[in-house]
């Protein structure tokens, strides 16, 4: 049971530390995430940001795992 919730741990740092330990990152998406929004009409930019926020930690979170798997062959 532990040795489940400490892989679950190490997959969370790793996804936390592979999108918030990284400056230049942060930089792009900030840069990417203006641009986009110039493009989107006013009403809809709530929408935009919900999406970003709900994929963010999905997207970063399967990077975190692939890696995590990857690493252990």
């Amino acid at each position: 049971m532990w040795t489940h919730i400490s892989q679950l741990g190490k997959i969370i740092v790793s996804a936390i530390a592979v999108s918030w330990g990284n400056p230049q990152a942060i930089l792009d998406a900030t840069m990417m995430l203006g641009a986009f929004q110039a493009n989107i009409p006013k009403e809809s930019i709530y929408h935009f940001f919900a999406g970003f926020l709900v994929m963010t930690p999905i997207w970063f979170g399967s990077l975190a795992t692939t890696m995590h798997l990857l690493a252990k062959n």
